[in-house]
């Protein structure tokens, strides 16, 4: 089950992907080689399928109940699954679904809306769904796993366990629903900010994994669940040096939630028990950054104190795009594991050395409802000033890659690009210009990075919405105003 919130164009997507290391949750996955298949589907279920499915469902659903009655046996109120239902799929089933999903716990006002384009592209790959908007039922889509197991290698995909093992995950969002409330759990996070809303997915995902495991260990059907996992961080064979990149992109958001969210949850269960997980869903963490860590969640006292005034200082902002009034704005943080992807044009090594060197990053991102004027706005804080010069090189080393892999061919093609070094009172670092071709447009993009001290402030911009000398004042203000510096109330 996906959760995410407001998705962006495709159009800022390129920019995104051509830019120093800067990436987006929002990245839309894009279309894979090969379009799969929906025969098969609810429609026409041949009937050794439609048993096999039956006889697994309903030893899931049995398994399931046991899990339930072990949480009343520790002083919960007993869940009643005895309706929770499990049925076959086709695309257009998960599509519905999803969609629903996304849009149930964003504001009834349409001010973010889902992106329609993305929908489809997911419910093509998505196995299995947990309808917590509206029938509170589990869909599986067995062509989708039989699809997932060719174009990504894994055929343990097609065993009775894998399936078995995606009825688990689907079926302890079911639990997680009636123990915490799936919708109001999700919107109070996201009324937070972007980041709260992805460290709340990943406590939904990392829950149902935390419990399929628990079962499937029990019933000693761990592969299956390890084929499934395993399937969501696979990337299907890509030509296409942009569509491989924003396939990267995409994947390293979608296994955070998994994997990273799974991590955090059995360490607080391993620590408080069962209780910890009803602390987890009343108290969430805040940001990746806390899932990532969960000993400063289980010890406040261990966070160490940070050097950098975040969110006042990306608050101005959008002070400078007042020309756009239609650009809508959210602060995220950025993970360890989107840098290593943004980047991986560097190769694994270079990539992971450049994600490691940085402690905390926060943005703050700009984008109108087309995508057509993108306006981020970084802070990225490094161990030390020699940690933060690494950044810039490594930074400039893979914006030159990217114009070389991306300068013929591709869904998003370099056409030009010019590389100005910068060393002045702002730090130093570089001024980069491409011009970017995407679905038959062109547009310029800027990006800026510029070091100072151990920290990196990086500028990302299409169709110049601010100029030059309003551009190096606002880097000056974030950059002083990152400080603890009195904020400048003259904007």
């Amino acid at each position: 089950m996906k959760v995410r919130s407001t998705l962006l164009p495709a159009l800022a997507s390129a920019v995104l992907l051509v830019a120093g290391s800067c990436s987006s949750k929002d990245q839309p996955a894009p279309p894979t080689t090969e379009q799969p298949s929906t025969e098969g589907t609810s429609e026409a279920v041949q009937p050794q399928v439609l048993a096999a499915f039956q006889e697994l469902a309903s030893q899931a659903k049995s398994d399931l109940e046991a899990y339930a009655q072990g949480l009343a046996s520790e002083g919960e109120a007993p869940l009643d699954l005895s309706d929770l239902e499990f049925e076959i799929a086709d695309v257009e089933t998960i599509q519905r679904v999803l969609k629903g999903n996304l849009q149930a716990p964003l504001p009834t006002n349409g001010e973010r809306q889902v992106n329609e384009g993305l929908v489809q592209a997911i419910s093509h790959a998505l196995v299995g769904i947990y309808d917590y908007a509206k029938t509170k039922r589990v869909y599986i889509c067995p062509t989708n796993l039989e699809n997932n197991a060719r174009l990504l290698g894994i055929t343990d995909l097609n065993e009775p366990d894998a399936m078995y093992a995606v009825m688990l995950h689907e079926g302890a969002h079911a639990i997680a629903d009636r123990r915490f409330g799936l919708r109001d759990f999700l919107a109070k996070a996201m009324e937070h900010d972007e980041d709260a809303g992805l460290a709340a997915d990943a406590m939904v995902e990392g829950y149902a994994q935390y419990v399929a495991r628990q079962i499937c260990t029990k019933t000693g059907k761990l592969k299956g669940l390890e084929s499934f996992t395993r399937s969501i961080s696979a990337i299907p064979p890509v030509a296409d040096a942009s569509q491989r990149a924003l396939l990267e992109l995409q994947v390293s958001q979608s296994t955070f939630s998994y994997t990273e969210g799974e991590r955090f949850v059995q360490a607080v269960a391993d620590a408080l028990g069962e209780p910890g997980i009803q602390q987890i869903f009343a108290t969430p963490p805040k940001s990746r950054t806390d899932v990532a860590q969960p000993s400063w969640y289980l010890h406040p006292e261990t966070r160490p104190q940070e050097s950098v005034d975040w969110d006042p200082a990306l608050g101005l902002v959008p002070g400078y795009a007042v020309a756009f009034p239609d650009m809508h704005f959210s602060l995220r943080n950025l993970s360890q594991p989107e840098v290593e992807a943004a980047v991986s044009v560097l190769g694994p090594a270079e990539a992971k050395e450049m994600a490691g060197l940085v402690q905390h990053a926060r943005m703050q991102v700009g984008v109108t409802p087309m995508g057509e004027r993108l306006f981020v706005v970084g802070l990225s804080s490094m161990p030390d000033a020699a940690g933060a010069a690494r950044y810039i090189e490594l930074s400039e080393k893979s914006s030159k890659l990217k114009d070389e892999a991306m300068k013929h061919q591709g869904m998003a093609q370099i056409t030009s690009s010019e590389m100005k070094p910068i060393d002045n009172a702002l730090g130093k670092g570089f001024d980069s210009t491409k011009i970017v071709r995407f679905q038959g447009q062109e547009l310029p993009v800027r990006t800026i990075l510029v070091a100072q001290d151990n920290v990196v402030i990086e500028v990302t911009m299409s169709n110049a919405v601010i100029d030059d000398g309003e551009l190096m004042e606002m880097i000056g203000k974030v950059r002083q105003r990152s400080l603890g510096a009195a904020e400048d109330s003259a904007r």
